[in-house]
């Protein structure tokens, strides 16, 4: 099967086939001075090509391909706008292509050669393409020996291509590549020594490996700056290998999106002991989006999960006091993301000092981006399902007295949340929800910093604003389990002067987002099929074809696993969830079971779902 998938640069989701390569690179034409030219060259342009040379594709075979200087200018010209360019490209002479002036005003007037750009930097590029030409002898003799010297039909260029195809189809998933003459191998694309699929179609920043092959989710992380959304992802990365065998994966792999070495830097700032330095509000550039594939121990299924970090302050306008739709723009990851993390500190004040940079904007605005985020997603289909992250929670750990406090008072007694009523956690299970409520009703109840409780009340009174909206659950959590400092080369010897880290609950957080994505199951040995859609519809097996508004078609015995489902992982679970619920805990007996009342009350229920989406 092809999946689509995202780009983590630009945003754009793209079909699993999409995809271009670099003919520079595969070309070996790089100078190396930071200002080349990218050309595209698609699997239909490979094709296309190999068509033309005689020559026939085939699965992991290796191929020697020509290529005229006439072929190389028009893929050169491809993207120009005006067609008037694109012809004058092609139609330039060899002395005019070596003269380099004529090239480099149409690079120019394209758009493709920024103002800035030297003419020596074309030039660059222009030497390193004759030094891979071969003059092919004149053939025709009613030709002109200076004519044939002037068409760049005459001048050829050969590499080697070794397509890998999806399997079991005709579409091109990526290639490897030479420009040797005898290569003893040939290379897959890499970016800053890593491995990817290829080039995004819409920006030219590279593809993660796997993509198209494996289906895509992405995890969006929002919060303010002083949240420590990026220190909490590092460390879940950093973390992972002291229990990934207990969630049933493989140890993950980091993949490589062009922004990898960035990432890296943070994992082994972290791995060392050192804080991660705050994510970047004014240039989506600097944002940290870290991406891993994911393999299941058993069953082979493979997965692309993507962290995407993006910065509250940005995603707000302070003129308006809401969402800003500019920023929105700006991110577009953030409103296609599978689940929402909406992180926030324990305490707003954080650890004091350690978090001098103060947060730009408090929690009410975090919410209200949160709520602006939903509104615009692109896909009005789905309602993804919200975590509220507390993170930092060693602070309130630490403040922990033995001190009594009235029940009815606390937010997250089942006196105040009388949804966790009737539920029941057996041993085993992935995700333990009745779990993080009995630790933040502890937290609640012994703390004595007016800062956390608020900041706890916060976390409820958001639960409650919003649990109408989408599925929700709370997990408490601290990346770091203290303060963290940042590495400063004057002050610090890098290998021996940091801290020893102690993460609370990374694994919590883990096990919440594989039973989302169906790597983890729920319970009962049952995965969900797709992540759970707040107010989804359902219907019988043998009412497909009836037109129902409904995201998914679920039969019963896959409808009552789910609904369990739902009761482990969230908070919330509708009212077609909690009826749904109670039809299947009651085995129909006697009368019931022999008039199918039961199996009538069930098609009510779906009923009125149906009409409930219809309102």
């Amino acid at each position: 099967m092809i999946y689509n998938y995202y780009c983590t640069n630009c945003g754009h989701e793209l079909r699993g086939v999409d995809i271009i390569f670099d003919l520079a690179q595969m070309l070996d034409l790089h100078s190396g001075n930071g200002e080349d030219l990218f050309i595209k060259f698609s699997p239909i342009d490979l094709q296309e090509l190999a068509q033309r040379d005689g020559q026939t594709l085939a699965d992991g075979q290796k191929v020697r391909l020509k290529l005229t200087l006439y072929d190389l200018l028009g893929y050169i010209a491809q993207n120009f706008k005006e067609t008037y360019n694109q012809e004058a490209m092609q139609s330039l002479t060899y002395e005019e292509f070596e003269q380099v002036t004529s090239m480099a005003k149409l690079l120019k007037s394209s758009g493709l050669q920024n103002a800035d750009v030297q003419t020596e930097n074309i030039k660059a590029l222009v030497d390193a393409i004759i030094a891979k030409l071969e003059f092919q002898e004149r053939t025709d003799p009613e030709v002109a020996e200076d004519d044939w010297k002037q068409d760049t039909m005459n001048y050829n260029l050969y590499f080697w291509v070794e397509p890998e195809y999806f399997e079991g189809t005709e579409w091109i998933y990526t290639i490897k590549y030479s420009s040797e003459e005898r290569p003893a191998n040939l290379l897959p694309f890499s970016y800053q020594g890593r491995k990817i699929r290829g080039y995004c179609p819409e920006c030219n920043k590279p593809v993660l490996d796997g993509s198209g092959k494996y289906e895509h989710f992405l995890v969006g992380f929002l919060g303010a700056q002083s949240a420590g959304k990026t220190s909490l992802f590092v460390s879940m990365i950093n973390d992972l290998p002291n229990y990934f065998g207990k969630l049933g994966i493989e140890l993950p792999e980091v993949l490589c999106d062009g922004k990898y070495e960035k990432v890296k830097n943070a994992i082994e700032f972290n791995k060392k002991g050192w804080a991660v330095g705050k994510t970047d509000a004014k240039a989506t550039i600097e944002t940290y989006n870290a991406s891993l594939l994911v393999k299941k121990k058993q069953g082979g299924r493979s997965i692309i999960l993507s962290f995407i970090d993006i910065a509250g302050e940005l995603c707000y306008d302070q003129t308006i006091g809401s969402v800003s739709l500019e920023a929105l723009q700006k991110f577009p990851l953030i409103v296609s993301c599978h689940m929402y993390m909406l992180c926030t500190c324990v305490s707003q004040k954080g650890y004091g000092e350690a978090d001098e940079d103060a947060a730009e904007i408090d929690n009410l605005a975090l919410m209200q981006i949160a709520n602006g985020i939903y509104e615009q997603r692109k896909n009005k289909d789905t309602v993804p399902p919200m975590c509220i992250v507390i993170t930092k929670v060693d602070m309130a750990s630490g403040d922990m007295q033995s001190q009594s406090m009235d029940s009815t008072d606390n937010p997250f007694d089942r006196a105040n949340m009388p949804e966790l009523n009737g539920r029941s956690t057996k041993k085993g299970d992935a995700f333990d929800l009745l779990e993080q409520m009995k630790y933040l009703k502890d937290i609640y109840a012994t703390v004595s910093n007016k800062d956390i409780l608020e900041s706890l009340n916060w976390c409820k009174t958001t639960y409650e604003n919003n649990k109408y909206m989408t599925y929700i659950a709370i997990i408490s959590c601290s990346a770091l389990g203290m303060p963290g400092r940042k590495y400063v080369q004057e002050k610090y010897d890098f290998e021996n002067d940091g801290d020893h880290f102690r993460p609370m609950h990374l694994s919590k957080i883990w096990s919440w987002i594989l039973c989302n994505i169906g790597m983890m199951p729920v319970c009962e040995n049952y995965y969900l099929s797709y992540i759970p859609s707040f107010g989804e519809g359902f219907h019988m097996e043998d009412e497909r074809n009836q037109e129902y508004p409904v995201r998914r078609v679920f039969e019963e015995k896959e409808e009552e696993n789910r609904t369990k489902a739902v009761y482990k992982l969230y908070l919330n679970p509708s009212q077609a969830d909690r009826d749904l619920y109670l039809y299947h805990m009651d085995e129909p007996t006697g009368l019931d079971k022999f008039l199918k009342r039961h199996k009538k009350r069930r098609l009510d229920i779906l009923n009125n779902i149906g009409k409930t989406r219809n309102s």
